[in-house]
């Protein structure tokens, strides 16, 4: 119907709604005698939500946000379920099916077209990016201590030399490291006389100098203009009176100050 109608919120409003339901499920009724059917339904439920979008991306090459973010939120979700009923008593089928997701989602990413010459769509580098992102969650599920840090060192050094393959050849190692070591065997130039003669550059600088004390001297003969025309502001034309001391007041007032100071 989606696919027909083009109804583009009709798939996640149903994702979330299986997804309640599921979960309401699982928390009030699962057992670990109902594995099989526990799992196969959600198997079911992640391939119902994963087509549309995988047919859209094939047919058209592009993916929009929406169909993104719900395939990437359904391929979680389905992961965290199977976590949920699979681990720690069923390691390997735990390590199997996360492999079989990153395999799937590889085969998507290969399937997708593209819409130019030598461009990669987005949609591709989202199924290879969740791809790579299973493959790696499948080896910390599977070995354990210094084995993980060994297989993400290995992982670490495929990926880099992936990268360099996928390098285009003018900005290649090779390429650099060798142009590199050719600007260093090669004979140093010829120094050779600077553009603008000595002349011409003392006489550019007399001239900028001579030009910011005109633009100095300018300014401040408007800053004193505006200060002249500037009329003054009604407190400051009020007569000023010296301050009053003990001398000045009244002989009353002396003697109440004299009297409070000896106290």
């Amino acid at each position: 119907m989606a696919w027909r109608r083009d109804w583009r919120w009709l798939a996640p409003v149903s994702f979330v709604l299986t997804q309640f339901y599921f979960w309401g499920w699982y928390d009030t009724f699962y057992q670990s005698t109902k594995l099989e059917p526990t799992l196969a339904f959600a198997t079911l439920f992640l391939v119902i939500f994963s087509t549309l979008p995988v047919l859209n991306s094939i047919r058209s090459g592009s993916l929009d946000s929406l169909s993104g973010f719900l395939i990437a939120l359904n391929a979680f979700n389905y992961l965290a379920a199977a976590y949920a009923m699979l681990w720690p008593q069923h390691r390997w089928p735990l390590t199997l099916l996360v492999l079989a997701l990153s395999a799937a989602h590889l085969t998507v990413s290969g399937l997708i077209p593209a819409k130019k010459q030598g461009e990669i769509p987005l949609s591709r580098l989202l199924f290879g990016g969740l791809a790579l992102t299973f493959a790696t969650l499948a080896i910390p599920i599977r070995l354990d201590g210094k084995w993980i840090t060994l297989a993400f060192a290995v992982e670490g050094a495929i990926l880099i030399w992936t990268g360099f393959r996928a390098l285009p050849s003018s900005i290649a190692p090779s390429r650099l490291f060798s142009a590199r070591s050719r600007r260093r065997a090669s004979p140093a130039l010829p120094h050779r006389r600077p553009a603008i003669p000595v002349q011409c550059a003392f006489r550019h600088l007399s001239r900028s100098n001579c030009l910011h004390g005109r633009c100095a001297a300018g300014g401040a003969r408007t800053s004193r203009y505006a200060r002249a025309s500037r009329k003054p502001a009604p407190w400051q034309s009020w007569p000023s009176s010296p301050m009053p001391t003990p001398f000045s007041l009244s002989p009353w007032s002396s003697g109440i100050i004299l009297a409070a100071a000896w106290c």
